[in-house]
């Protein structure tokens, strides 16, 4: 119920190689699931989790592992807000990101935004 549908990680993936993005960030990973239908060969995902409890994001590493994608993957183990914040404040990472993916607590989106 709370993974992304496969209809919709299929467009993503898609527009990400549309516009051949290289850095996303995704807010609200789950087990992640989606985001291994996202990450390009060469490219370089950054990841905030939304609950502290890191327990679901374990339960779907190893299919992640086993697709050879952990090198890729930085989880940040962080309220949504408080992680977004603290990349911004590393100027490096001001504009850096090629594509955003908010899937995460659905009242606070205008915040994210």
């Amino acid at each position: 119920v709370m993974a992304t549908a496969p209809e919709a990680a299929q467009l993503i993936a898609l527009l990400l190689k549309l516009i051949n993005a290289k850095k996303t960030i995704e807010i609200g990973v789950f087990t992640g699931y989606s985001l291994l239908l996202k990450i390009p060969d060469d490219g370089k995902a950054n990841y905030s989790y939304v609950d502290l409890d890191r327990d679901a994001y374990e339960m779907g590493f190893p299919v992640i592992k086993k697709a050879n994608d952990e090198h890729k993957i930085n989880f940040i183990q962080s309220p949504a807000l408080s992680a977004l914040d603290e990349l911004l404040n590393d100027h490096d990472n001001r504009g850096s990101f090629d594509f955003a993916f908010i899937d995460t607590d659905k009242v606070s989106y205008q915040k994210y935004h």
